[in-house]
């Protein structure tokens, strides 16, 4: 369930941690609110690669509309949201392997709030198709094996 963040950030306890989701033209575009008004999220400096970037919301957000977006809550507990603030954090500045299918910015926002790197937006069609896998990101808090992905169609 997406609700405006808009009027939430004008009220005192907006809790950081939760996924924002930015409406773009054809996509949308992820990040992790860590408060104050900061927004952790994938910039592209290179072909291919990203780069983890903390940036004020209004300057991420431009003339786009965005909205808190923490609907998979229900199917994934979240971590604890002071671990996820943290985990968004120490991966500022980082270079990130970017793949639009296995590796994108909701990949990245999921994985850092719920342990479990999912996209929506990336939908397959059912031939032969069920299971996709996506390099971890190397941070201490995350765990060292490769993730497995499942994407139910």
């Amino acid at each position: 369930m997406c609700t405006s963040l808009k009027a939430s950030l004008n009220k005192p306890g907006t809790p950081p941690g939760d996924l924002i989701e930015f409406q773009r033209v054809g996509y949308q575009h992820w990040g992790i609110y860590v408060g104050k008004g900061y927004v952790v999220h994938f910039t592209f400096p290179e072909f291919f690669k990203a780069k983890v970037q903390k940036e004020r919301l209004r300057n991420v957000a431009r003339v786009s509309s965005y909205a808190v977006n923490n609907q998979l809550d229900k199917k994934h507990p979240p971590l604890p949201l002071s671990h996820v603030v943290k985990r968004a954090e120490h991966l500022v500045g980082k270079n990130i392997d970017y793949n639009l299918v296995m590796s994108n910015c909701e990949h990245f926002a999921t994985l850092i709030r719920y342990g479990i790197a999912e996209s929506q937006q990336v939908m397959f069609p059912k031939q032969n198709i069920s299971e996709y896998y996506i390099p971890t990101i190397p941070h201490p808090l995350l765990p060292p094996k490769p993730r497995r992905l499942t994407f139910h169609p």
